[in-house]
């Protein structure tokens, strides 16, 4: 473990968060279960849910996200963390793509995106969180590229483990094998955000 991982765990710790410090770091993490607040989002499942239900409710979270990297670049007057949040809603963007293939997969039938969007539920992001709640709460701490990508981790920690839970919940195997299938792509996501955050402390 090393200072920046454990400056990490203290700074979530203040904000509330229950973290621990692994020993190895992400690439290190092999189980896909993850600490936090154990009831954080999960009013949005009901665990009876079909694979579209929820391919349409993970749709939602990265179109929150997406929103939240596209107010924090209008609101950036600093060039180099505007083109990183830009980045970032861009992966997002991506996700939300792949999301709608999955879609269209599940339902084995042709609907155009637009129809599919207006099924979304906006209020909500990865990780449980409202987009208002939480630039209220991490806008502020948000100044550095490192701070950006640190806190981008916390949100792709939280969407895995808010994902493996809905899956715990949930009561179908073909909705269970989506959702742990979201959980990889997410701990997949914070190994690439690790590799970023390494690149830019020249780890």
């Amino acid at each position: 473990m090393g200072g920046r991982s454990r400056a990490a765990v203290q700074l979530l710790n203040a904000k509330g968060f229950k973290t621990y410090n692994l020993k190895g770091g992400i690439k290190s993490w092999k189980d896909p279960s993850a600490q936090g607040p154990e009831d954080m989002g999960l009013f949005l499942i009901k665990g009876d849910e079909t694979p579209s239900e929820i391919i349409i409710l993970s749709y939602g979270l990265e179109e929150g996200l997406r929103r939240l990297y596209s107010e924090l670049a209008k609101d950036s007057k600093d060039q180099t963390l505007l083109k990183l949040f830009n980045k970032l809603a861009g992966i997002e963007e991506k996700h939300k793509k792949k999301l709608f293939s999955l879609y269209l997969s599940a339902e084995k039938s042709q609907v155009d995106q637009e129809t599919f969007e207006n099924k979304i539920v906006l209020d909500f992001m990865e990780g449980g969180f409202t987009v208002k709640e939480f630039l209220e709460k991490y806008q502020p701490v948000m100044k550095t590229e490192n701070d950006v990508i640190n806190v981008a981790m916390m949100l792709e920690a939280q969407a895995l483990d808010l994902y493996v839970r809905y899956a715990e919940k949930s009561r179908e195997q073909a909705v269970k094998d989506v959702l742990l299938g979201l959980a990889d792509e997410e701990k997949s996501h914070l190994n690439s955000l690790a590799n970023l955050l390494d690149k830019k402390t020249g780890k």
